[in-house]
């Protein structure tokens, strides 16, 4: 009875280990044996799964694309002072009167110079100043010549500085009259450049005192804006910078003189009183926000 029982034991068992699986423990992988004898294996890799893909109606809107440069520019503000234009103006009549008035031009010019100011003989200016010369032998020795010479002197603001500055004075601003006898010369050459410049040293230091007069406490510098990188073909920027630079207290005006799209920079001429910007006009425009202009 006892070996039955063995037997039955034994025989069930073997019936158990048949239907399992066994496990090559020499193998790079997991080896399983089908009831069939055939080997399964299985790589012990992650198995990929492939993600579910979006598909859009038509007539969808696009994915905004994001075309700001990755690192932005620092956009910076820097100023030159310009001296302001003086249109100087001869006028003559005959030809001594003419070489006098030649040679006063550039007396003068010397003196309008160091008093800070650009002579300019055509185009813009802020200030325009008459020299009427007329010019007259009064006798002749010899070879010795003597010449009289007189110069009506005017001095005036352009009409474009009067609408700047709000000026309502569009007449003569300053004027006087100058009357000068030369050295006798040797000669007509010789006597005419006495009289010009005696002429010149009377007139000069007046002309340059009417001119800081009339030019009063204007400055005029050249902004220039660099690293512009919001500037585009079609920005709004240069009309929004005009606009806030001549909103600022003691602005008289600004104008755009030039946009380079490409190399991003921006030029303005910006005319104000100087007497309330004495830390200069570069250190307010860094104050206003809506410019995005950074130190």
């Amino acid at each position: 009875m006892k070996q039955l029982i063995h037997l039955s034991f034994v025989a069930g068992l073997a019936l158990m280990l048949a239907g399992c699986r066994t496990v090559d423990t020499k193998a790079t992988g997991y080896q399983s044996v089908t009831s069939q004898g055939q080997p399964v294996v299985a790589s012990p890799g992650s198995v990929t799964t492939q993600q579910p893909v979006q598909v859009k109606g038509v007539g969808a809107r696009p994915d905004a694309v994001d075309l700001r440069p990755a690192q932005t520019q620092t956009a910076t503000a820097s100023a030159v002072l310009e001296q302001m234009r003086v249109l100087v103006r001869a006028s003559a009549a005959g030809a001594d009167a003419e070489k006098v008035a030649t040679l006063l031009g550039s007396g003068v010019q010397g003196a309008l110079a160091a008093a800070g100011y650009r002579v300019v003989y055509d185009g813009k200016a802020e200030i325009v100043a008459d020299l009427g010369v007329t010019c007259e032998a009064l006798n002749a020795r010899g070879t010795r010549v003597v010449y009289k010479g007189d110069a009506d002197v005017s001095v005036t603001r352009t009409p474009e500085l009067n609408v700047i500055t709000g000026q309502q004075m569009k007449d003569m601003v300053a004027r006087n009259r100058f009357d000068v006898s030369g050295a006798p010369g040797r000669g007509a050459g010789d006597a005419l450049k006495s009289v010009a410049d005696k002429m010149s040293a009377v007139v000069s230091p007046w002309l340059a005192d009417a001119c800081l007069k009339v030019g009063g406490k204007l400055e005029i510098c050249i902004v220039t804006i660099a690293n512009a990188w919001f500037l585009s073909p079609h920005s709004d920027y240069p009309t929004l910078f005009v606009q806030r630079v001549r909103a600022m207290d003691g602005v008289y005006d600004c104008t755009i003189l030039a946009t380079d799209n490409v190399n991003k920079t921006l030029q303005a001429r910006v005319v104000y009183d100087k007497d309330r910007y004495p830390d200069g006009i570069v250190n307010r425009l860094y104050t206003i926000k809506e410019l995005n202009i950074h130190r």
